[in-house]
């Protein structure tokens, strides 16, 4: 990779999608979680529609990276087969819009297992994770964390992961 180069790292979900940019010295210069409209909806498709939708606007403004990594999750246990395929949707959707966005260079769909290398519990990798940034990396990340609900901050830590593992690959 050149210096100056980015990559952008994206976690979808059915409410709302995180992403993050790292550059070629692993900084975190931007990260976020942007959520639809439709989020309090019991319906899947609407959520992720409005997802989507909200996610395009910013996805269109963010500094051009060369390499995207979006997480693919194909199974989870617990979830329902509409949450599955609403969320397959999604990515579909977000892969396609980095095409649209000409992102020639590469577009790659990523499995939690691939980027986490761990099998450890949502709760037990975020603890795990957060120690192994730097000290520069965490003063990077906290005010985006502070700006959103507890409740998602864990979506843009693992967008901040799926970056840094795309970088470590490419």
């Amino acid at each position: 990779m050149m210096t100056g180069d980015k990559v952008i790292g994206i976690d979808p979900g059915v409410n709302g999608i995180a992403y993050a940019i790292v550059d070629s010295e692993s900084n975190i210069l931007e990260a976020g979680f942007v959520q639809g409209d439709i989020a309090n909806t019991e319906l899947w498709a609407p959520r992720a529609i409005s997802a989507f939708s909200s996610f395009q606007h910013v996805a269109s403004n963010l500094p051009y990276a060369k390499h995207v990594f979006i997480e693919f999750t194909y199974a989870r246990t617990g979830a329902s087969i509409p949450a599955i395929a609403t969320l397959g949707y999604v990515v579909g959707r977000l892969y396609s819009l980095y095409e649209i966005l000409a992102y020639e260079e590469e577009i790659r769909l990523v499995s939690p297992s691939e980027w986490k290398h761990s099998k450890l519990t949502k709760k037990e990798f975020l603890e795990v994770f957060r120690k192994k940034l730097t000290d520069k990396q965490n003063e990077q990340l906290e005010p985006t964390l502070k700006k959103h609900k507890k409740l998602v901050q864990h979506n843009i830590i693992d967008a901040v992961g799926i970056a840094l593992y795309g970088l470590s690959v490419i």
